[in-house]
């Protein structure tokens, strides 16, 4: 987690551990630059082993510039293509 963290920078945020003796700590990595979340995820790729989540990165990857404005304005055609996305990205 830590080495990621100085690759791409963001906040790592700590979660609650109501069961020390039982669990783990956990963290989150929020990363706020769609550059870097887009690097990483093409890093990660190749590791991913379950079906369902290496197909969602592919089909982030492959589709999520299209569908997402620079400037985040969407019009009425840019967030019906916006919802269609979300939807077959769950169906997945």
């Amino acid at each position: 987690m830590v080495y990621i963290h100085t690759l791409t920078g963001g906040t790592i945020i700590n979660k609650k551990n109501y069961k020390p003796g039982i669990h783990k700590n956990s963290f989150s990595l929020n990363i706020k630059q769609k550059e870097k979340v887009m690097f990483l995820l093409k890093q990660v790729l190749p590791f991913l082993r379950v079906d369902k989540k290496r197909n969602r990165a592919l089909w982030i990857l492959d589709n999520y510039e299209r569908v997402t404005p620079r400037n985040g304005k969407y019009d009425v055609e840019k967030l019906r293509q916006k919802i269609l996305f979300e939807e077959d990205f769950f169906k997945i």
